[in-house]
């Protein structure tokens, strides 16, 4: 199995590096849409309360 390893080792940087870029772009696009905009109105007292 180590000798499979040492054979392919770069496509496994290139597929950590991959796996790494994809996910750290998803967190972005979910921070992106998940976020609540500035000028968005806020809401305070006891009306926030989602039944």
């Amino acid at each position: 199995m180590f000798s499979f390893i040492k054979k392919h080792w770069l496509a496994y940087i290139i597929g950590v590096a991959l796996a790494v870029a994809l996910g750290l772009g998803a967190a972005y696009v979910v921070g992106l849409v998940g976020t609540t905009p500035d000028d968005a109105p806020s809401q305070s007292g006891s009306s926030s309360v989602i039944m």
